[in-house]
């Protein structure tokens, strides 16, 4: 399958609709989608983004230096014109764009209307034939006036579009932010391009000299870096890094100063507190939630007059105000985000499939009895050991592994499904791994199950499982006066 993303990306607009577009390709590609861009005339990969290429990047100048414009109704059918004739063989459109509407949507579906439209959406805008919506700092409830009737909602901190690389320092980072005291470790970065130049406001105050070490990230397309520079050369505590590694300096750092947007999800889950400036309308909702949730104080708008860097809010931080900033963040993003958006995008293309169990799936299905926190409504809730789990896996009779089945989305395995008997009963039990929660996996292959098992299915489930007893519900299950869930075949 293949996607095209629509955005744009230079150094007035920043780079974070091409960060999180590149981000969510990268989670693509694990579900073996292939990812091309389509992107404004003027466009330049940041060196710190290379790496991560290897993309087929189409070009188009763009009929708007300013994202947050909207685009004319005439600009947006011409520029739909235009687009028409990337999409030939795409099977998903991806819009980060804020200046491409219904206008421009209509057009797109008229001439493919099995196209999917992906939008990254974060005003909640009101759209009609728009397939999905991503927004990690919304609810279902903020779009209940939306017109799709078919929509499909990424919505929800679940959502969070964070690279991997930082998933993989998640722990490491959590568990040595909880040691710290006091905070000497601070990290600047105001976005790759710094437009306001903030990085060089915040060195004209006196806040750096309250810190062991600052380590300020500037992208190198950034049109500030000179001035940066020759202030950093006189202050001895400062280091400044052109297109630094994001995940190393946010596992070293104790607190960060910079902006809301895309990295405050990387933040969170390196568990990074955060003081907080917006500088474009498209951040104010990000920089609420994550106010919100206590975790970052949110200074205010840079376009003020005055910028303010609070020196007495941060002398006034305690070490338990700082401990619950860290915790705040680790709770808010798992860093899984990508996968359940590129698995959605699979499921409403073309849902998900159940298959027969085989000898090749003993590690797999190991891994996902072992994942963190997976079996805390179990019956047994202590993993088992490797020896433990082979002889389980390789002593399961015939009739238990006819009934067993991996649950797959695409080409991607998400989990299983398995029946047991029980007094010659058949009981139900299934594990979605934790990046496939949270997009009714478990209520599609509970039908599912429901149309290949011929007898009547049944399920003890532990009452504060509510994510399971709504699936089973929804499923079709219904509680008898026992407690157990019980359903029909079809």
């Amino acid at each position: 399958m293949k996607c095209l993303f629509r955005l744009d990306a230079n150094t007035n607009i920043g780079y974070g609709h091409y960060q999180r577009c590149l981000t969510l390709s990268e989670f693509l590609l694990k579900v073996s989608v292939d990812s091309y861009f389509f992107l404004n005339g003027d466009f330049k990969v940041p060196d710190s983004l290379k790496a991560k290429g290897g993309y087929h990047l189409s070009r188009y100048i763009a009929r708007t230096s300013n994202i947050n414009c909207e685009l004319s109704i005439e600009d947006q059918y011409s520029h739909a014109e235009e687009v028409l004739h990337k999409l030939y063989g795409i099977d998903f459109l991806i819009v980060d764009h804020y200046g491409l509407g219904q206008p421009f949507i209509n057009v797109v579906k008229e001439n493919f209307p099995r196209l999917l439209v992906v939008l990254f959406d974060d005003f909640i805008r009101d759209l009609n034939l728009v397939d999905m919506i991503i927004n990690p700092v919304a609810n279902k409830k903020a779009y209940s006036q939306v017109k799709s009737q078919r929509c499909y909602y990424c919505v929800g901190n679940k959502f969070s579009v964070v690279s991997s690389c930082f998933l993989e320092r998640r722990n490491e980072s959590y568990n040595s932010k909880k040691l710290v005291w006091p905070i000497e470790n601070c990290l600047v970065c105001f976005g790759g391009t710094d437009p306001n130049n903030l990085t060089e406001k915040f060195l004209s105050t006196e806040f750096y000299k309250y810190f062991k070490t600052v380590h300020i990230i500037m992208g190198g397309l950034s049109v500030n870096i000179s001035s940066v520079r020759r202030r950093v050369a006189d202050l001895p505590n400062v280091k400044l890094l052109i297109d630094g590694d994001m995940v190393e300096e946010m596992n070293w750092a104790h607190i960060m100063m910079g902006a809301p947007g895309s990295m405050s999800w990387e933040r969170s889950v390196m568990s990074l507190p955060s003081f907080t400036w917006t500088f474009s309308d498209n951040q104010v909702e990000t920089a609420r939630y994550f106010s919100k949730n206590r975790a970052t104080h949110l200074i205010g708008d840079s376009r003020d007059l005055e910028v303010e860097f609070p020196l007495e809010k941060f002398v006034s931080i305690k070490e338990g105000d700082f401990k619950e900033m860290v915790d705040a963040n680790n709770s808010l993003c798992d860093g899984l985000g990508g996968y359940r958006v590129a698995l959605s995008i699979i499921i409403i293309h073309s849902g998900s499939t159940l298959r027969a169990v085989h000898d090749e799936d003993v590690d797999k299905v190991f891994s996902w009895q072992t994942e963190t926190d997976i079996r805390h409504y179990f019956n047994t809730p202590m993993p088992p050991t490797w020896q433990e789990h082979c002889k389980w896996f390789y002593d399961l009779t015939e009739w238990e592994r006819k009934h067993f089945y991996i649950i797959k989305v695409g080409k991607h395995d998400c989990g299983f499904v398995r029946l047991t008997k029980e007094s010659g009963d058949n009981y139900v039990s299934i594990l979605v791994s934790q990046h496939a929660q949270g997009i009714s996996l478990a209520e599609m292959t509970l039908k599912k199950l429901l149309q290949v098992e011929s007898e009547p299915l049944l399920a003890k489930i532990d009452p504060r499982n509510v994510a399971s007893v709504k699936a089973f519900l929804s499923a079709g299950f219904s509680r008898d006066e026992r407690g157990v869930y019980y359903a029909e075949p079809e």
